[in-house]
C-alpha cells in the first residue's frame, strides 16, 4: 500500500510540474525524495535494529542518494553560494528540464533499489550460493584469532605491487594513458595485489576491536594504517587517503555496533587533509612536463603545490572553500543531467561507447584476460564524457553517475532493472554479516561497490564475480580456526 501511495504522489508531482516553475518543481522533487528516503531508513531501523546503519541499502540511500543527488543540490539554488548560478552556467537559461528529469531516474532508483531490498530474493540468493551449491558455511571463520605471518606476506605483497605500478607509470593519478596501454595485460594483476593491504587492515582492525587488543595486534594495525594513508597520497586520490579511516570506523561499529566518535572524528579530518593537499597535487601534476612517477618525486610535488597554493591562509576562508569544494565533489546532478540531456538531443553514434554491450558482456569482462581479448573495452568512460558529453580539453575523468550510465544504456527500464539487482545484492552481501569474523571481512570488502555505485555500471558486477571468491579464500587463511 505504501508503494502504491508513494508512487501516486510522486506522480502527481510530476503531473503539476508544468504548471508551476521549474526551479520549484526541482525544489519539491529533492523535498519528496528526500522523505522518501528516510523514511525507508526508519524503517529499516525498526526491522534490523542491530545492524542497521551497516545495512547497505541505508549507506546507499545516504551516500549515493541523499548527499550526491539531493540535500546537496540546495548550494546550486541558494542564492549567494559560490555556485549559485552553476545551473545556468552549464545549461544556459532552461536547466531545469534536464534537471527535473534526471530527479525522475533517482527517484525511480531509490524506490527500486529498496523494493528489491526489502524483497526475499537476497535472502534466497544468498542461502544457495552459500549454503545449498557450495556449502560454504563451515569454510568461514568464526574466531577472532590473526595469522600474522599470512597478515604481513599479504601487506608485503600489496606495498611492493604498488610500489612497482608506480615506477611503470599506471598508479593512481600519476599513470598516464601511454602506460596503461603497454601494461594493459598486466594491470589487473597488479591492482588484486595492491588490494591485499587494503583487506588485511579489514581483517587487522576487525581482531583489534573485538577485544584481542594484544601490542602486536596494535602495532600492526597502525603500520597497516600508516602504509594506506601514504599510497592513498601517492595515488592522488582523495578517497584512498580516507578510506584506512573509514575501514577503521565501519569495523569498530561492526564489532561494537556502536559509534566510535574519535573514528568518526579521524575520518572528518582526513576527509579534509585530502581536500587540502590533494587538489594542488593534481593541479601541480598536470602542468609539469618533467613529472615522474616517483614515490619521491611526487612527494615532492605534493609538498610543493601546498606551499605554493598557500594553504596556510585564513582558516575561515579555507573552511569554507573546503566545505564547497567538499559539496561539490559528492553531488553528481548536473553531470547525469548532462548524460540525460546529451542523449535526448544528439544521441549516441557508432563511435561512442556500446553501454549495452558493456552490461551484456560482464561475464567475458571478468574471466577473459586482455592478454586473450585484445579488443576488451578498457574502462575509460569518464575520459570520452569530459571530452565528447562535456566538450572539455583532455587531461581528466568525469563521472557520470550510475544514472548516466544506465540512461545511456537503455532508459527508464534499465534504470528499473539495475537498481532493483542493486537492491537484491545489497541484501544479499548483508547476509554476510551473519558468517561471523570471515563472513564481515567479506561484507566490509564489498561494501563500499554497493553502497558508492560506480559511474561504470558493469564495474561493479565484475568486480563481485571476481572479488567475491579471492575474499572467501583470503578470510580463511588470514583467520585462525
Amino acid at each position: 500500500m505504501i508503494y502504491l501511495l508513494v508512487v501516486i504522489l510522486y506522480l502527481f508531482i510530476v503531473f503539476i510540474g508544468d504548471r508551476i516553475s521549474g526551479e520549484l518543481i526541482f525544489i519539491i522533487k529533492i523535498l519528496f525524495i528526500s522523505g522518501y528516503l528516510i523514511v525507508e531508513i526508519l524503517g529499516e531501523k525498526k526491522r534490523a535494529t542491530q545492524y542497521w546503519r551497516l545495512s547497505p541499502a541505508v549507506l546507499a540511500s545516504v551516500f549515493t542518494f541523499l548527499l550526491s543527488f539531493t540535500i546537496t543540490n540546495f548550494i546550486f539554488i541558494i542564492p549567494g553560494t559560490p555556485f549559485s548560478n552553476l545551473f545556468y552556467n552549464k545549461f544556459g537559461s532552461e536547466p531545469f528540464p534536464a534537471l527535473n528529469k534526471t530527479l525522475d531516474l533517482v527517484m525511480v532508483g531509490a524506490f527500486f533499489m529498496w523494493f528489491g531490498y526489502k524483497s526475499k530474493i537476497g535472502n534466497k540468493l544468498f542461502n544457495f550460493i552459500i549454503i545449498k551449491f557450495t556449502n560454504l558455511r563451515s569454510y568461514f571463520r568464526k574466531s577472532y584469532r590473526l595469522n600474522y605471518g599470512v597478515i604481513i606476506l599479504l601487506v608485503s605483497v600489496g606495498v611492493l605491487a604498488r610500489l612497482y605500478a608506480i615506477k611503470i607509470g599506471i598508479y593512481g593519478y600519476s599513470q598516464t594513458q601511454e602506460q596503461i596501454e603497454e601494461y594493459a595485460k598486466i594491470a589487473q594483476i597488479i591492482n588484486y595485489m595492491e588490494v591485499l593491504t587494503e583487506i588485511c587492515l579489514v581483517a587487522t582492525a576487525l581482531v583489534y576491536f573485538a577485544n584481542i587488543k594484544n601490542l602486536k595486534t596494535l602495532i600492526l594495525l597502525i603500520i597497516i594504517t600508516i602504509v594506506q594513508i601514504f599510497f592513498g597520497i601517492l595515488s592522488g586520490m582523495k578517497s584512498y587517503v580516507v578510506m584506512p579511516a573509514l575501514i577503521l570506523f565501519v569495523s569498530y561499529l561492526v564489532v561494537k555496533n556502536r559509534i566510535n566518535k574519535t573514528l568518526l572524528f579521524s575520518s572528518v579530518l582526513l576527509i579534509v587533509f585530502a581536500y587540502i593537499i590533494i587538489q594542488p597535487f593534481r593541479d601541480f601534476r598536470n602542468i609539469d612536463r618533467d613529472y615522474k612517477s616517483d614515490p619521491a618525486y611526487i612527494i615532492n610535488t605534493v609538498v610543493d603545490a601546498y606551499n605554493y597554493k598557500g594553504y596556510i591562509t585564513s582558516s575561515d576562508q579555507n573552511t569554507e572553500s573546503i566545505f564547497y569544494s567538499f559539496i561539490t565533489r559528492m553531488n553528481y546532478i548536473t553531470d547525469a543531467a548532462r548524460a540525460v540531456q546529451y542523449k535526448d538531443q544528439i544521441g549516441l553514434s557508432e563511435s561512442d561507447p556500446d553501454f549495452k554491450d558493456r552490461i551484456y558482456s560482464v561475464p567475458f569482462q571478468a574471466f577473459i584476460p586482455r592478454a586473450i581479448w585484445t579488443s576488451k573495452p578498457e574502462e575509460n568512460i569518464g575520459g570520452w564524457f569530459n571530452q565528447k558529453v562535456w566538450g572539455h580539453s583532455e587531461g581528466t575523468s568525469i563521472a557520470m553517475s550510475p544514472f548516466g550510465f544506465l540512461y545511456f544504456a537503455g532508459g527508464y527500464t534499465f534504470v528499473i532493472i539495475f537498481f532493483f539487482i542493486f537492491g537484491v545484492m545489497q541484501k544479499t552481501l548483508f547476509n554476510f554479516l551473519n558468517l561471523g569474523p570471515g563472513g564481515i571481512i567479506v561484507f566490509i570488502s564489498l561494501l563500499s561497490s554497493i553502497v558508492l555505485l560506480d559511474s561504470s555500471v558493469n564495474t561493479i558486477f565484475v568486480s563481485w564475480i571476481r572479488n567475491l571468491p579471492i575474499l572467501i579464500i583470503l578470510q580463511h587463511f588470514m583467520l585462525k580456526k
